[in-house]
């Protein structure tokens, strides 16, 4: 008997199914992560077994990949910023200011990973 191998098309849409099916599964501290703190897509398309080009060749699986990065970075875009429709006392105040410390946590760390492939050659896209 002999095996017929896949068309490109058809391994793409394999390792989207598998990629999709394990981030479903997968629990938020057991993403594997990178140097910003997004998801390491080396490391899970190791586990999935897909090559590194297609995080980069198939929208589909970089799209999957930019949810698990929100999910892990905890950046829900829909969300209100949160110092819309605060009051203006003492404890208002210092929750709006917590929650700009961390979103300017976030965007350090983004800038950091584009410094990182700016000083690296390496090319990094921006989510």
């Amino acid at each position: 008997m002999v095996s017929r191998r896949l068309s490109t098309r058809e391994q793409g849409h394999e390792n989207e199914e598998a990629l999709r099916k394990w981030a479903k599964g997968a629990k938020l501290e057991n993403i594997p992560t990178n140097q910003s703190g997004g998801a390491s897509r080396t490391a899970i398309l190791k586990l999935i077994g897909a090559s590194r080009s297609t995080a980069h060749s198939n929208p589909r699986i970089a799209e999957l990949f930019e949810q698990l990065d929100k999910r892990l970075l905890g950046q829900d875009t829909s969300a209100p910023h949160p110092s819309a429709n605060k009051p203006v006392d003492a404890e208002g105040l210092r929750e709006v200011v917590i929650a700009l410390q961390s979103e300017n946590a976030a965007l350090r760390a983004r800038l950091r990973r584009l410094r990182w492939g700016d000083d690296t050659g390496t090319s990094v896209r921006d989510q």
